[in-house]
């Protein structure tokens, strides 16, 4: 998921842009993107993205609507990528990398957790 923005305040993101983006796993909740006259940076909730993409792949946000594509990685926790369309960023966004592999468990520990104390409890099948 995308993280929080400053002040809660969406950002126009601009086809051609360049956008930092930085890997801010479980702070996303915490962290404050931002657009300024010196630069744009979104936070992702994947805590491993510059481990998984390299130049050249895509990072699709919103469903979809908005694309970015990976030209570079500067760090463990952070890339630089072209932005491939006009659109406005909200927070909490969904976030695709289409073709990598991932490395997110498939449940989280709530879902253990709901499947332990309520679904085997009611004799969920």
């Amino acid at each position: 998921r995308t993280a929080m923005l400053r002040d809660h305040k969406r950002i126009d993101l601009e086809k051609g842009e360049t956008v930092i983006v930085e890997a801010a796993g479980a702070a996303y909740t915490t962290f404050e993107g931002y657009k300024t006259d010196e630069e744009t940076r979104i936070g992702l909730s994947y805590d491993k993205l510059c481990q998984s993409v390299k130049p050249g792949n895509r990072i699709l946000i919103a469903d979809g609507t908005i694309s970015l594509r990976v030209e570079e990685i500067l760090s463990d926790r952070e890339l630089r990528a072209t932005c491939l369309v006009s659109k406005k960023l909200g927070e909490r966004k969904n976030c695709n990398l289409p073709g990598i592999k991932v490395d997110i468990p498939v449940l989280t520990e709530k879902d253990i957790d709901d499947l332990v104390n309520f679904g085997c409890k009611h004799g969920v099948d």
